[in-house]
């Protein structure tokens, strides 16, 4: 028997539109009921390379609100059908995500009318091709997650920051603590067993506040090479 599971979404290696509420659902009640899991803390997927074009964009975002909408409507023994025993949580990795390219754009002197375009989300902007030695040709990184300087997009490479070498991967060197600080604190919310919920979603909340959103100051640092 196991305490928690955390479920991270393979998000790139499926389509979006194929991970519903519903194949969630299933899911968490496949993996509660094998290993006897009494809490899921749900991951929402990072930006990463495999959205390529705008409609995967909105498909990223659609997914992760799919997510939040899923936690937020469910609490311990509230949809006994569903989840008769169990306790979903979230761990906000998605809205860090997209804090961080707003704000490494920003510090790195991207356009601002690139940033404020609606039709086209800045963080499709690339580089022309994959870092030496780390990805896929067909899958350069996006200039806003990865650059430590801002190139002009098509640019063969780009001096990388701290936060992902390729696009695709995050450098638990430098978000580690993040992610590893959030699950303890999602955690430590479920000491209580009386907890209501209410007072589950208030610590959940504060718990992604503390460490998947972050100041100016703190996303600058973070960007440096």
């Amino acid at each position: 028997r196991f305490d928690y599971i955390i479920y991270r979404i393979p998000h790139g290696w499926m389509n979006s539109s194929s991970i519903t509420t519903e194949s969630l659902l299933q899911s968490i009640q496949f993996s509660a009921s094998l290993f006897g899991a009494q809490t899921v803390i749900l991951i929402t997927p990072h930006f990463n390379n495999n959205v390529k074009t705008v409609d995967d964009y909105k498909a990223w975002e659609e997914l992760n609100e799919r997510i939040r909408n899923l936690v937020q409507a469910t609490s311990k023994g509230a949809t006994s059908e569903n989840f008769p025993h169990v306790q979903l949580l979230m761990l906000d990795l998605g809205t860090f995500s997209a804090q961080f390219m707003r704000l490494n754009a920003q510090i790195i002197g991207m356009n601002s009318t690139l940033i404020q375009n609606t039709s086209y989300p800045f963080p499709l902007y690339r580089i022309g091709q994959r870092q030496k030695g780390f990805g896929k040709k067909s899958f350069p990184p996006s200039i806003a997650e990865a650059c430590a300087k801002f190139v002009e997009p098509g640019t063969p490479t780009c001096p990388l920051n701290m936060v992902s070498y390729d696009g695709l991967h995050l450098c638990m060197e430098t978000i580690g603590g993040r992610v590893v600080g959030g699950l303890a604190c999602l955690m430590k919310c479920t000491e209580n067993a009386a907890a209501v919920y209410t007072d589950l979603r208030k610590c959940e909340s504060q718990c992604n506040r503390m460490f998947m959103e972050f100041e100016t100051s703190a996303a600058a640092k973070v960007s440096e090479v």
